[in-house]
């Protein structure tokens, strides 16, 4: 029996996708809803993927990897815990990297102008130094 021999459009499966916070910043992965569009009698579309009914595997994802597949929310994973929606969680970070990341040239500024034009204002540049370490965490 296929893991997926039921589904049908408009079922919502789970699929583990990646951002990227920032330049040289490593991946962040959440588990994701995605709504099946479209059914075939091996295969079906989420989001803009196609995947196995049989293993719920990406169709030429390249990898054949826990992080290129298909799961019903709550499914159990291999040590990892159970598939959880992610998707408020995922969201919250792409809108936190993209503050951070709009504020990061500005203070970059900020700090450049006090570092060298300015030598007795050299504290405001460490504080502006500590507030982009706070943006990273």
């Amino acid at each position: 029996m296929d893991k997926f021999e039921d589904i049908k459009v408009g079922d919502v499966v789970i699929v583990e996708e990646a951002i990227i916070p920032g330049m040289w910043e490593k991946k962040i992965y959440f588990f994701v809803a995605k709504k099946v569009e479209k059914v075939t009698p091996k295969q079906f579309r989420a989001g803009e993927s196609r995947y196995r009914k049989s293993d719920g595997a990406m169709i030429n994802s390249g990898n054949c990897g826990l992080r290129h597949r298909a799961y019903k929310k709550g499914e159990q994973l291999n040590r990892n815990g159970l598939v959880i929606d992610q998707t408020k969680e995922r969201n919250e970070c792409v809108r936190n990297a993209n503050t951070a990341n709009r504020c990061k040239p500005k203070l970059t500024n900020i700090k450049d102008n006090l570092k060298y034009n300015t030598p007795n204002l050299k504290d405001i540049a460490t504080k502006i130094d500590e507030i982009e370490l706070l943006m990273k965490t």
